[in-house]
């Protein structure tokens, strides 16, 4: 906040505070049983219960409060004259929220219903203690609404004619054009150079805003051609990328049905072998029935054939299995990649063309 609107904000606070101070001696007063007192304006009342709205947090928030009349004490209106002076503080107070803006002026309509606000009140209270402060600012008012009808624009505080105020908006948009041009962002910078090229006022303004409408064009094309080289890559280490996945796949694919084919081969020889029964000396286990059960003698031949032990077969299988998901994996985010960049490369042509289209038919011409 700087010191100026410090000091404003300042000043309006304690005009603030010491209006609710004087207003608190204009208010009604219900003195309760339990010694509450309540100040505001008695909004209802009836032989069973009062309603009135009391101010709380400085005068800034109204509530209504409904009083039971068995819990009151005293009743203290507001005399038909001190009501009368309180209803013109009040309407006093609403005017002071309505202020000039120092930097911009308003509209035409908004002038004429401040002013109508500020003609109300003289006419319903003409004697008032306010009248000085009133014509005052209702003078401040109607001298601004004069100039905005005669066409005067008020720019940061100085009244301008419409011409001026039009160039002075031209020439901010081109400050807020080079400010974004050396952001990087083209393509709002090229939006608003166009709506001052479209403009036929002041063609000095306009002539700057098209030779910077070149300048940024030549920039972005460039900026274009980069990003576009730039996905170009990117597209292609994921397009090999995802070639590789397949092929990873294609192979360990090939090698699990290798494996199982010499698995399935292997126990179908081994079953149709005729294995002697020549138990090991010792050689047995007693089953969950009691009975003695032998093993064969070779180490990996058991009841059902086969000379490769499950355990090892199982790894066997695993292993390639395990390459053909990472395989699997690595394909779908090669995939989701292309996904997302293939979109963005074709946005980037088109918008490359629309340029190039603009800057050839500007040679031309």
């Amino acid at each position: 906040m700087t010191t100026k609107k410090a000091k404003r904000f300042l000043v309006c606070w304690s005009l603030f505070l010491g209006w609710v101070t004087l207003l608190a001696g204009y208010a009604d007063t219900l003195k309760l049983k339990n010694g509450t007192v309540l100040e505001g304006i008695i909004l209802e009342q009836d032989a069973q219960r009062i309603v009135i709205e009391v101010h709380i947090a400085g005068g800034t928030i109204a509530q209504k409060k409904t009083v039971n009349m068995t819990e009151i004490a005293e009743v203290v209106r507001l005399s038909p004259e001190r009501k009368a002076e309180q209803e013109m503080m009040l309407g006093y107070v609403e005017l002071q929220k309505s202020r000039l803006d120092p930097s911009n002026n308003l509209t035409l309509a908004q002038y004429d219903v401040v002013i109508e606000k500020f003609l109300k009140f003289r006419a319903q209270y003409p004697n008032s203690l306010y009248e000085k402060q009133v014509g005052k600012s209702l003078a401040a008012w109607q001298a601004e609404r004069d100039a905005v009808a005669l066409g005067k624009v008020k720019h940061l505080g100085r009244w301008l004619t419409g011409e001026e105020a039009a160039k002075v908006r031209l020439q901010n948009s081109l400050e807020k054009s080079r400010a974004l041009l050396v952001q990087g962002q083209f393509e709002p910078a090229v939006l608003q150079l166009d709506m001052i090229c479209i403009s036929r006022q002041h063609p000095e303004v306009v002539a700057e805003a098209d030779a910077l409408r070149l300048e940024a064009y030549t920039k972005w094309l460039s900026v274009l051609n980069t990003v576009r080289q730039q996905l170009l890559t990117q597209i292609r280490a994921q397009q090999q990328r995802l070639s590789t996945a397949k092929g990873k796949r294609t192979v360990a694919a090939a090698e699990l049905k290798e494996v199982k084919d010499k698995q399935e081969a292997r126990e179908i020889a081994e079953n149709q072998r005729y294995y002697p029964y020549y138990p090991y000396y010792g050689s047995y286990w007693i089953d969950s029935y009691g009975n003695r059960r032998y093993y064969y003698r070779y180490p990996y031949r058991y009841q059902y054939g086969g000379t490769t032990p499950p355990a090892k077969r199982l790894g066997e299988d695993s292993e390639k299995q395990v390459a053909i998901t990472s395989a699997d994996v690595e394909s779908l985010d090669a995939e989701k990649q292309l996904f997302i960049l293939q979109p963005e490369l074709t946005r980037i042509e088109t918008k490359i063309t629309e340029i190039e289209s603009l800057l050839s038919s500007r040679q031309r011409r």
